[in-house]
């Protein structure tokens, strides 16, 4: 009886302990939605009271507070990215390689996203790629590099040593990045529809 007891308890705390930890999860990604959808919405909320703005200001004026505002959201948009990552580091990435479409502060200050991607801790890639594998990393590599060749914002690149001796490149994707980017590219959708006549950028 006490050991049918014990066993109940252990049962009941770890699914207690799996229920906080997904609403945890769903906390943070509440608060991440909500801080990169506050940074874009004031984005686009000042660039159309700068709209109505222009024609009562000289032009050279209004070229002055465009630039001063464009560097100003640029920053906070890369800020934004760095400290979030999915779709919006990776949205980042692609609009810096684009100087026909934005503008130049924008330009200069995301090109500072091109290596902005955190690594992750080695624990995670050990866990991600046994999971995948389906067994410990001595099972299939006589060696695996802890520090990645590459980071980018959806997974990381690390060296290994097969068995056999051969060199391999081991790409390790960041775990819940499609559920990440599918969220993030959801609202995107529906804030950029909302307010293209606004954006610095054709959509």
């Amino acid at each position: 009886g006490v050991v049918d007891a014990l066993s109940d308890a252990w049962q009941t705390s770890q699914a207690g302990f799996r229920e906080h930890t997904q609403r945890s999860a769903q906390a943070g990604e509440l608060r991440r939605s909500v801080h990169t959808a506050s940074v874009l919405t004031g984005l686009l909320f000042e660039q159309r009271l700068a709209r109505l703005r222009d024609p009562l200001v000289s032009r050279n004026r209004a070229e002055r507070e465009w630039a001063r505002m464009h560097r100003r959201h640029a920053r906070r948009f890369r800020r934004a990215a760095e400290k979030h990552g999915g779709a919006v580091l990776k949205l980042g990435q692609l609009l810096s390689a684009r100087p026909d479409l934005m503008p130049r502060p924008w330009v200069d200050e995301l090109a500072k996203l091109q290596d902005a991607a955190r690594p992750l801790p080695f624990e995670t890639v050990v866990r991600a790629v046994e999971a995948n594998l389906g067994g410990s990393l001595t099972q299939w590599f006589l060696s695996f590099d802890a520090t990645p060749i590459g980071c980018a914002s959806i997974g990381q690149v690390h060296k290994a040593v097969l068995l056999d001796g051969t060199v391999v490149a081991v790409k390790v994707q960041r775990p819940g990045i499609a559920k990440l980017i599918a969220s993030d590219m959801s609202w995107l959708r529906m804030l950029l529809t909302a307010s293209a006549s606004t954006l610095p950028v054709d959509v």
